[in-house]
């Protein structure tokens, strides 16, 4: 009994771990050369927990269904048709991954032990632990997110952007650990989950003194995206907040406390931006350049546009079994979406595709239908869902994969129900 009781807190410490660990993490990297010090302890760690995960929900999967007439499971239900489907992909994709690092190395932009390590280690052998997700805690994992998210936007407050050279060149803050984009979806997902939280409560369940600290992170998570300046955490971010007072609005979330929220959000972007930009930051800059693409603003808007052209000319040449894992001399096309059709051909493209779009309709639902317990976790995964169609690849989104796996394997809370 006491180790399934730690069993359950090792869960909801992985969960916030895994996905929003990092970025505290990062901040014991002193300089790129010395990365491996801090992250291979990291993804040992987040590795054994999952393993861990694995076997135990397994063994007691496994006990229940003993238990249990399989005389009566006479047809396959939606969820394990879907699980079905995704596994043929991930082997699809592991095929192709291990063909080329075996038998094409040479080509590929990395070393061969980076695809193996990204792919197995940190996105499907973890993200396999996401599916066995305790329904009933969804208050711990919120929690638990929430504080991993806030500690790494305190450490990010203590830097001196003037001592970051990517703030001096180009407006945009970074560490040896983390990339402008990584910090800015740090600021991104704290502020949703704070809104959520002040959201989903009222005052007498969450307190004043929770409610003003998430107030707090609220405003910091908005500075730490200005800071960022990355335009597609600024996407992610409008998108969110849209879905989060749909689904405030559906779940009949107070107008009085709707529109303060609103109040206070506008307000911390207005102030923490106006900052942000005061001290050298390019967040309005960039983000300016959404709405005038073209431009010359975002200059690498072109390479982008280049490295999907030749994707898709590389896709209709070789459209049965795919081009490679990679565009030549470049790495991923920077769309995971294009990314499978590229690597796995038309088969394994189209097999993907469902998978992110029915993913983002399950996200939908938990945001509409069960908006109490896993709303949240909708609003998150839809985030990332944006970060890997416009900068992601297949075997480096690890937190993408863990919240496909989270977010597909997520069932409304009833009674009884695990």
């Amino acid at each position: 009994m006491s180790f399934s009781i730690n069993m359950g807190k090792i869960k909801v410490f992985l969960f916030g771990f895994a996905l929003f660990g990092y970025g505290a993490v990062s901040f014991l990297i002193s300089d790129a050369s010395s990365s491996r010090m801090v992250t291979i302890p990291y993804r040992a760690i987040i590795l054994i927990l999952s393993f861990c995960v694995i076997l135990f929900s397994l063994n007691k999967t496994s006990q229940r269904i003993k238990k249990q007439d399989l005389s009566l499971q006479t047809t396959a239900s939606l969820l394990q048709i879907v699980y079905l489907i995704i596994f043929i992909f991930i082997f699809m994709y592991s095929l192709r991954l291990l063909l080329e690092i075996s038998a094409l190395d040479n080509l590929l932009v990395k070393p061969s032990s980076e695809y193996l390590l990204r792919w197995f280690c940190l996105c499907i052998i973890p993200g396999l632990s996401f599916l066995f997700i305790n329904s009933k805690q969804s208050q711990s994992y919120l929690n638990c997110s929430w504080l991993f998210l806030s500690i790494t936007s305190l450490l990010i407050l203590q830097l001196d952007p003037q001592e970051s050279q990517s703030f001096i060149e180009q407006g945009r803050l970074s560490t040896p650990g983390l990339n402008p984009i990584s910090l800015a979806h740090t600021g991104v997902s704290l502020i949703l989950i704070s809104t959520f939280i002040f959201l989903k409560y009222n005052k007498k369940k969450l307190g004043i003194a929770f409610q003003l600290i998430c107030f707090i992170t609220l405003f910091i998570g908005c500075y730490v995206t200005s800071l960022g300046a990355s335009r597609g955490p600024a996407i992610a971010l409008f998108i969110g907040l849209l879905l989060l007072f749909i689904g405030a609005i559906h779940n009949s979330t107070k107008p009085l406390k709707f529109l303060v929220i609103i109040l206070a959000g506008l307000i911390g972007l207005a102030s923490t931006s106006g900052l942000a930009v005061r001290i050298g930051s390019s967040f309005l800059y960039r983000v300016s350049g959404i709405f005038a693409p073209g431009s010359g603003i975002n200059p690498t808007d072109s390479l982008r546009i280049e490295w999907l052209q030749t994707s898709k000319e590389l896709i209709l040449d070789n459209l049965m079994l795919g081009y490679g894992l990679e565009l030549p001399e470049v790495g991923y096309p920077h769309n995971i979406v294009v990314e499978a059709f590229l690597s796995t051909g038309i088969f394994g493209g189209i097999i993907f595709t469902f998978i992110y779009f029915y993913s983002i309709l399950k996200a939908l639902y938990l945001i509409f239908n069960d908006w109490v317990n896993w709303g949240w976790l909708g609003i998150i995964y839809i985030q990332y869902a944006i970060v890997v169609i416009v900068s992601g690849s297949l075997y480096n989104s690890n937190i993408f994969w863990c919240l496909l796996f989270a977010v597909i394997s997520r069932r409304k809370v009833r009674h009884n129900s695990i």
